[in-house]
């Protein structure tokens, strides 16, 4: 029997550079996993935080419309 414990926070990117995005924190039981009678990890496996939230300028919007064209 062994409980689980979980892996280190990783960080999604950014979903937009400007006019607000979010970043995914994820993290997994897997560290070791948990096995047979053993608790599970106990706690939040993710996390959304606001990023980018600062106003688009025209060009930056402009740019990033061509370079998605």
């Amino acid at each position: 029997m062994s409980d689980g414990e979980f892996s280190e926070w990783e960080t999604s990117p950014c979903s937009q550079s400007c006019g607000g995005g979010v970043k995914v924190k994820r993290r997994t039981c897997s560290s070791p996993p948990q096995k047979f009678s053993g608790a599970f990890c106990d706690g939040q496996h993710l996390h959304y935080e606001l990023c980018n939230m600062q106003v688009c300028t025209l060009k930056r919007h402009l740019v990033l419309k061509f370079i998605l064209q």
